[in-house]
């Protein structure tokens, strides 16, 4: 569901300046950031933003998972207000937490797809290292998906959407206490992924877009 509550539709600062340059590309990268709102309806959406603003939710989460699969799955979505094109590697930083009480293992699918408030287009995926580590409570670690996008244009009034799947993986039958994938830009506590904690790890979705500098 693409993001229209109260803040507004963010206006491609990704156009016009660029927190990096490659020198060999000549691609400029814009820091973009998950986050989800939720309007006096109730209904929470989820939305990428240039602002590191305070996220309504600061993680989802879902408790005694018990079989292989998606266990959690979140579109954030970035609406364009002019024609840009996107290529090259765009790093995704995931961090997902896992109270894992055997050999299973938990990971993140990022997908990157373009919406145009009518039909869905994948463009590419890239997955995650996973979360292995038995018997650690309430393991928190920021993971890196890096997605090879061939050269697409985004034309005015189409959405950049990255889908973020926290996926199961060789379930062994105890089941998993907690999962969580934070979407905090100003990298808060929540209830499972807490920065300050001992074993904490950022609560940040950080995105980092390769934008070409024209058409």
């Amino acid at each position: 569901m693409a993001f229209e509550g109260p803040f507004p539709q963010q206006q491609g600062k990704a156009i016009a300046s660029y927190d990096w340059t490659t020198i060999n590309t000549g691609v400029g990268y814009a820091s973009l950031y998950g986050f989800s709102e939720t309007p006096y309806d109730k209904v929470t959406s989820y939305a990428i933003t240039d602002q590191q603003l305070a996220s309504s939710t600061i993680e989802s989460f879902v408790l005694n998972a018990s079989a292989n699969g998606i266990a959690i799955e979140k579109d954030f979505d970035y609406y364009f207000n002019r024609s840009v094109i996107i290529e090259g590697d765009l790093l995704a930083q995931v961090t997902l937490e896992a109270n894992l009480g055997d050999a299973s293992r938990v990971y993140a699918k990022v997908l990157v797809r373009k919406w145009d408030r009518a039909a869905e287009t994948e463009i590419a995926n890239a997955d995650t290292n996973e979360l292995n580590d038995l018997g650690v409570v309430n393991d928190q670690k920021a993971v890196i998906a890096k997605v090879v996008v061939p050269r697409t244009l985004f034309k005015s009034g189409e959405f950049l959407r990255i889908t973020v799947q926290v996926i199961i993986a060789n379930y062994q039958g105890t089941p998993i206490t907690s999962i969580a994938l934070g979407h905090d830009p100003i990298n808060r506590d929540g209830t499972y992924i807490v920065p300050s904690g001992a074993n904490g790890a950022t609560s940040v979705l950080k995105i980092s877009v390769p934008f070409k500098p024209s058409l």
